[in-house]
């Protein structure tokens, strides 16, 4: 259980869903796409682009995203 000065661990995981067309949906993080390129493609952008836009109201960093597997 986690105290005032500790957080419990996020478990990073990796889900794909098979569409009723027969796509194949990759959802890891917060990144969904078709491939594991499209998921690299996306966090790549979320790094290094302003493709996914600025939360308003938050004075922070951008939270980094995990690296892939």
């Amino acid at each position: 259980m986690a105290d005032s000065t500790t957080q419990p661990r996020a478990r990073i995981g990796r889900i794909a869903v098979a569409s009723l067309t027969g796509t194949t949906i990759e959802w890891w993080w917060n990144f969904v796409g078709r491939t594991d390129e499209e998921i690299r493609e996306a966090r790549e952008a979320w790094s290094t682009t302003g493709r996914f836009g600025d939360v308003e109201g938050c004075d922070g960093a951008r939270l980094p995203a995990p690296r892939c597997r």
